[in-house]
Formats: C-alpha cells, sequence, structure tokens
C-alpha cells in the first residue's frame, strides 16, 4: 500500500509538471474534422503527433492549455513510423518534455499519458491514464513498438507515453 501511494504521488507530480506542454492537435480534413494528441519537444513550437492524426489534412491547429488556437505546419513527416513534427506558428519559450531513449524502459515499469481521447464525447480537457509496460515489443513482436496496459482511446493517439520520471519514453499510436 505504501509504494502505490508513493507512485501516485510521483504520478501527480510529473502530471502537473507536464500538461502545460500536451496539446489537442486539430485536422481539417476534407470528409471531416479530426483530432488527436500532440506534445512540444522544443521550446521553439516544434510538436510531435502521430503522421494518422494530421495525414490528408488541409489546416492543422493545436488548442494551447489556455484555450488559444495556433496554425501549425508539418517540418517532417515519418509515415514508416507514424509520426509527425510539426511547427506551431507565433509561439516561443514554451515548456516541452524531455525524451529518454526507449531502449531504458523495462517490462513492469510504471507509464502514464496525457491525452484528448474522444474529445467530441468526453470534452476537450487532458485526460490521464497509468498502467504499465506490459511487452517490450509490439504486434508480432514488433521491435519498434511496445504494449501498455494504459487505457487507451481513440484521441490518444500522437501523445506522449511518459516514465514516472517525466521523461517521454515513447508516442502513443
Amino acid at each position: 500500500f505504501s509504494q502505490r501511494r508513493k507512485s501516485m504521488t510521483v504520478l501527480r507530480a510529473a502530471v502537473g509538471r507536464l500538461l502545460c506542454a500536451v496539446l489537442l492537435v486539430l485536422s481539417q480534413v476534407a470528409i471531416a474534422d479530426s483530432s488527436g494528441t500532440g506534445f512540444f519537444v522544443s521550446g521553439d513550437g516544434l510538436l510531435v503527433t502521430n503522421n494518422h492524426v494530421i495525414e490528408g489534412a488541409s489546416e492543422l491547429f493545436v488548442q494551447m492549455p489556455d484555450g488559444s488556437v495556433y496554425a501549425a505546419d508539418p517540418a517532417v513527416i515519418d509515415r514508416m513510423n507514424d509520426l509527425a513534427v510539426l511547427q506551431v506558428r507565433g509561439v516561443k519559450s514554451l515548456p516541452f518534455l524531455p525524451i529518454r531513449h526507449s531502449g531504458t524502459v523495462r517490462r513492469g515499469s510504471e507509464v502514464f499519458t496525457i491525452g484528448f481521447p474522444l474529445v467530441s464525447i468526453q470534452g476537450s480537457e487532458p485526460k490521464v491514464t497509468h498502467g504499465i509496460v506490459s511487452s517490450l515489443s509490439g504486434l508480432a513482436d514488433d521491435p519498434t513498438a511496445c504494449q501498455v496496459s494504459v487505457p487507451l482511446q481513440a484521441g490518444n493517439s500522437g501523445g506522449p507515453l511518459v516514465a514516472m520520471d517525466g521523461s517521454v519514453v515513447g508516442v502513443v499510436t
């Protein structure tokens, strides 16, 4: 019980520090608008999300924690790994998340994510979910992915998978 309480205290502290760097990504596409999650990786507005969150979008926007909305442009697209780096226009000196190599994560490690699942139903307040790394490989033993017990839903895509020290160790897909 004591270990669980300590874990939750660490989680609350980490979430408090990170909330300002995780945001809602809004994509305007021809068929329907979509949304996902993204997170800043630099203070000058570079944001990471999944490529499938923005693919086919005619316009991209991000909603900041204070509700303000900024336009964004694709800077780097990696279709093979389903990653996209966006440059958010008109922002400076932003808080961003530290990144740690995913190879440092161990099976059973506690992790959490902050994201914007099912915004049309659950609203645009960020949601925090917590679990463990259950496998160090993805489906069919894919070495480029891992499996987690963290509850995830549509809209969490592109969000950070965060270790208990507050560093990003993966991107939710």
